[in-house]
């Protein structure tokens, strides 16, 4: 029933971007749960053998991390994004002896306020080199970043730009120019008339919703969608308190965040 694994270990970050998707969340506020927990609970969890992304914040600052890796990587194929600017990198070699002795892929993404472009570079092609599996380096189409955009390109680590996806002033992303320059491949939207009417609308409508999605924030809580999981609302249950069953009841259809729209099967209970 549902498709995609993701727990956010941490929404603490060593970056503050401002086009960031959880500018509005307090990322202090949330108590993390001991690595033992999520360990005993994925170690049984009915996503055995699937796919399992550790994100953030930044998921690497999470102080049982390496943990978690050690104990579940034979289990599942997982996958780390990262900013990569945290101290699990700052040794290179030791760093390196690990994650090549591990099942895990990276993707990894630019932001120029948290790690200087050379550094960036330096850090990826090192980790390619190492044997690393390196997968995405990329990084959001913003002002702050295209003006490093020679450098990343030049280095051949195979960088790519984003869509936006993210709603400011008044202003929806991406627009249908960008998904022209972007390839609509990319970003996963390929009927715009829905997604203008479900990310960024005013108009809230109530409506079953079908994501595929498992999100689970620090503390356990479980969401179906990105934009519940950020705004802390509509939890289906906490993974080590509940029997987490599927809810798929949403009165905040319009509210979506454009991260979950590949995902949206939505029904309209008003018409």
């Amino acid at each position: 029933m549902f498709k995609e694994l993701a727990t956010f270990l941490t929404f603490r970050c060593t970056a503050n971007c401002r086009y960031c998707l959880q500018q509005g969340i307090d990322r202090n506020a949330y108590n993390e749960v001991e690595p033992k927990q999520w360990i005993d609970w994925l170690d049984t969890s009915t996503f055995v053998g699937g796919k399992l992304s550790l994100i953030g914040g930044e998921p690497t600052i999470y102080k049982g991390f390496v943990d978690i890796i050690d104990a579940l990587h034979n289990k599942y194929l997982i996958t780390v994004t990262t900013n990569l600017n945290s101290p699990l990198f700052n040794d290179m070699n030791k760093f390196l002896q690990w994650a090549t002795s591990v099942r895990v892929r990276w993707n990894v993404s630019f932001h120029p306020n948290t790690l200087p472009v050379e550094k960036f570079i330096d850090t990826v092609t090192r980790m390619r080199i190492g044997g690393a599996w390196v997968d995405q380096v990329a990084a959001v189409h913003t002002k702050e970043v295209v003006q490093h955009l020679p450098a990343l390109l030049k280095a051949n680590i195979g960088f790519w730009l984003q869509c936006p996806t993210w709603i400011e002033d008044e202003v929806l992303h991406p627009t249908k120019d960008e998904l022209f320059k972007f390839g609509s491949g990319e970003s996963m939207i390929v009927r715009y008339n829905n997604y203008e009417k479900f990310c960024g609308n005013k108009e809230e409508s109530t409506g079953l919703c079908y994501t595929g999605k498992f999100l689970v924030n620090p503390e356990g809580d479980t969401f179906r969608c990105h934009s519940d999981l950020y705004n802390n609302r509509c939890s289906i249950g906490n993974i080590f308190i509940d029997t987490v069953r599927p809810n798929f009841l949403c009165k905040n259809a319009g509210k979506c965040n454009p991260c979950d729209f590949s995902s949206i099967r939505f029904f309209n209970m008003e018409e």
